[in-house]
């Protein structure tokens, strides 16, 4: 599983969130870290969707070989 945040350690996290914290204010940091952990959600459910059906056409290509494979053997 590829992580999430690619490799940042924790002390890099702590410096993002002082910048973070720095340059909107502590009430709008919050409201800004909710609306990027949304985002984050909703790529996230975007992106497995897409993969579950590129895995759901690549089953059907399969199961349509398998199937023109019997029919060329039977005959």
């Amino acid at each position: 599983m590829t992580p999430l945040f690619f490799n940042i350690g924790g002390g890099e996290i702590v410096v993002l969130l002082l910048v973070m914290l720095l340059l909107f204010g502590p009430k709008q940091a919050i409201d800004v870290a909710r609306k990027t952990g949304k985002v984050l959600g909703d790529v996230k459910k975007a992106t497995q969707s897409i993969k579950d059906e590129i895995m759901k056409e690549d089953e059907e290509i399969k199961s349509m070989d398998k199937k023109e494979t019997q029919q060329t053997t039977t005959t």
